[in-house]
């Protein structure tokens, strides 16, 4: 649009050059054609006293030299004056007819200059229509495009509140795992048995998770930052060139927790529990059994009953307890799935202002296909996979 109408400037321009060439050489043919008339209309005037006073010296000398035998030409006579007469008379009427051609090539590049002009004026118009309809566009744009900004910083704090929600239970759920290994190690030294090596395991890296920054960077991947978006002050959107998603912060900036760690840890209780569970069931049996024994022996009836007492006290114990820990877990259970609910409703929104996003940006013609997946993309897969854990 601007190539269009500096064109047509120029073009305006030199056809303006042009017309004012032609009047300057008009201007210099007319100036031209007046000094000829006036030369003209001397000539005439001397030619008439000329005339008058070859008339009377011809006279004069007719009286004279009535008896002269030689004919003296004069340069001013009749003769030569009428000749110059016809010379001047001719060179006029071609000054003239160039005069009526100038005149007729000054009112062709006349017209030609006002219907130019003409066109011009109506491009100029036109373009300018154009103009201030691409400037509201570009207006109303601007402002769809600070209220999606807007509208995603919002979603992006619902996110990272999600995301500490999320870590607040997975150190809850890490602390009752390290609680389930504790427990199940008791029952095993009670039963004098060897714990099972994977309990052991989950227990030593369920500590050293929490203490050791390694296991905390393992748990705790980057998935948000805050900043994504710059501050609507710095934002400068006159010239439209900053985008917003090429502002993300430095990774280190803050961590996140992932919701797959928190499968895994739900994972890993469950199989605590089930291991806990066969270690209370041998230790109930072993009750069974040694109550059965103390009431086939021949220990003494008080001692019977002490042990009995005794074993059923710690067996009552330890099924209250694990009616604790079980219901704790169950609690916990019930909190996560709401949780994972809630995010998998944040992941639906923030597909939808994805998808909403990405049309606004292919609409604006900044948006290259070889980017990188966003914050989003990011977010939105590891809490699919977490939900569809969950649901299986």
């Amino acid at each position: 649009m601007e190539r269009e109408k500096v064109n047509l400037l120029s073009t305006l321009q030199d056809s303006q050059k042009q017309l004012e060439h032609a009047n300057g050489a008009l201007s210099e043919h007319q100036e031209k054609v007046n000094r000829l008339t006036e030369n003209l209309s001397a000539m005439r005037k001397l030619q008439a006293s000329k005339e008058r006073q070859s008339a009377l010296d011809n006279e004069k000398e007719r009286d004279s030299n009535e008896d002269g035998d030689y004919y003296e030409v004069d340069i001013n006579g009749p003769e030569i004056l009428e000749c110059k007469y016809k010379v001047a008379v001719s060179e006029a009427g071609e000054l003239k007819e160039e005069l009526k051609t100038l005149k007729t090539q000054y009112q062709a590049c006349q017209s030609s200059y006002e219907e130019e002009r003409t066109r011009l004026e109506y491009d100029v118009t036109t373009l300018g229509g154009k103009l201030a309809t691409l400037e509201k566009t570009s207006q109303t744009e601007r402002e769809m495009k600070i209220k999606l900004e807007k509208e995603l910083r919002k979603v992006s704090d619902v996110a990272g509140e999600s995301q500490g929600s999320l870590s607040v239970a997975q150190d809850e759920l890490v602390t009752f795992s390290e609680e389930l290994a504790t427990l199940y190690n008791h029952v095993c030294m009670c039963n004098n048995e060897t714990p099972n090596r994977v309990m052991l395991d989950f227990y030593k890296q369920g500590k050293g998770g929490r203490s050791s920054p390694e296991g905390r960077g393992r748990r705790s991947p980057i998935l948000l930052t805050k900043g994504l978006f710059p501050e609507p002050g710095r934002t400068d959107l006159s010239d439209g060139a900053p985008s917003p998603v090429s502002s993300l912060s430095s990774p280190g900036s803050e961590h996140r927790r992932e919701p797959m760690n928190i499968y895994n840890l739900v994972a890993i209780i469950r199989d605590q529990i089930k291991h806990l569970q066969l270690a209370v069931d041998r230790t109930t049996e072993l009750s069974r059994q040694r109550v059965a024994s103390l009431e086939l022996g021949t220990v003494a009836d008080k001692d019977k009953e002490a042990n009995k007492q005794t074993a059923e006290v710690a067996l009552a114990n330890l099924k209250s307890k694990y009616e604790n820990e079980k219901a704790m877990v169950t609690e916990t259970m019930m909190k996560l799935r709401n949780e994972l609910k809630a995010l998998k409703e944040d992941a639906a929104t923030f597909s939808s202002l994805r998808a909403m996003f990405a049309t606004r940006c292919r609409l604006w013609g900044h948006v290259n296909t070889n980017i990188p997946k966003t914050c989003l993309d990011m977010l939105s897969a590891p809490a699919h996979t977490a939900v569809k854990s969950l649901a299986q």
